[in-house]
């Protein structure tokens, strides 16, 4: 099962960099040019998450990598956001024993992704900022589970930081109960801020 996990997660990185490099040509030649592609920065990007209980809890995620191309006049969205669960770290060292042993099962299910399907909205087509909705499907815990984020873009130049928060309800979801005092909450609230550098925009000032 984990070979298995690691060899579809692989699959779906190199079917990303094949198809998304393929698209953003398409736009730059003109047959789709509302076509955008986004590379996010794994070392400019931070996922948290945090939960509410009689203590604050809050911990991280790092991204692996992040590759996704936008269409906004079909609104048709491709790619995938993977981040890698083995990261999680929290301020209780106890909790996160719990959470990779036996909520998140990281040896099991080491990956946690994000495909994106449909795009509403779009970036900005000059420096500024916008506000767009991505739909897909998130992966975790070896599961699907249809998701709608809401996201605000600001772009300078030819890069752009994108915010986005969403809910995660992993009791409901099929994963164990972390069973702390730490953790009553039984939805993580999770936050993602990412730099990355985008294609098929206009250029600067033009």
């Amino acid at each position: 099962m984990i070979a298995r996990n690691f060899v579809v997660q692989g699959l779906v990185a190199a079917a990303t960099c094949v198809a998304l490099p393929a698209l953003a040509q398409q736009g730059a030649a003109g047959s789709s040019p509302s076509t955008v592609s986004v590379h996010l920065d794994p070392q400019r990007t931070t996922v948290s998450f945090n939960a509410g209980s009689i203590h604050h809890v809050h911990g991280t995620f790092q991204l692996k990598t992040g590759v996704f191309a936008l269409d906004s006049k079909s609104g048709v969205a491709q790619g995938e956001i993977l981040v890698d669960a083995d990261s999680e770290k929290s301020n209780d060292s106890k909790l996160d024993q719990k959470l990779h042993t036996q909520t998140l099962e990281t040896a099991k299910y080491p990956g946690i992704f994000f495909h994106a399907e449909k795009v509403t909205g779009s970036l900005p087509a000059k420096d500024g900022t916008s506000q767009l909705k991505l739909e897909g499907s998130f992966n975790i815990h070896g599961a699907d589970h249809p998701l709608l984020v809401d996201v605000d873009a600001t772009r300078q130049g030819d890069t752009v930081l994108l915010k986005s928060r969403f809910s995660v309800p992993y009791v409901q979801w099929g994963m164990k109960d972390a069973g702390t005092l730490l953790m009553r909450d039984k939805v993580i609230q999770i936050t993602v801020e990412s730099h990355g550098t985008v294609e098929g925009l206009e250029p600067k000032g033009s």
